[in-house]
């Protein structure tokens, strides 16, 4: 995998399939240059999925919402259809929370994500008993 630099410094997506979000920390946003818009690219064969950023719309992109409207680490997107679909490609323990870090690739102006190079930070068993 490619080296990272200091524009690759917290290029990360957090995937919840409980909460049925994906999470997209600022450091990827900083990576493609505060874009209006983002657009993800899933190549399920190779795991990989890429993360582009626009200021103008493009077919299928997301709006980014406006800092005010961020949250300290990042945004949410709700998205059960799309989460289910990662889970589905990368064979995830359901409800799990994920953390996979990106690489900022300066020829495609992407974040690359390599899904297969993920960590499962919170498994929300059933059985679980926390009390917190």
């Amino acid at each position: 995998m490619t080296q990272k630099s200091k524009k690759n410094t917290g290029c990360r997506l957090s995937f919840s399939s409980k909460q049925g979000k994906v999470r997209i920390y600022k450091g990827v946003l900083s990576a493609l240059g505060e874009p209006r818009f983002i657009q993800f690219l899933i190549n399920p064969e190779k795991k990989m999925l890429i993360l582009c950023g626009s200021n103008t719309r493009l077919s299928e992109c997301i709006e980014v919402p406006s800092k005010e409207y961020q949250a300290r680490n990042g945004f949410v997107l709700n998205g059960h259809s799309f989460i289910r679909r990662i889970f589905s490609i990368m064979r995830w323990v359901p409800l799990g929370t994920y953390l996979v870090d990106g690489i900022y690739d300066k020829d495609l102006s992407c974040v690359v994500f390599a899904l297969e190079q993920n960590t499962l930070i919170e498994r929300d068993d059933d059985d679980d008993d926390d009390d917190d």
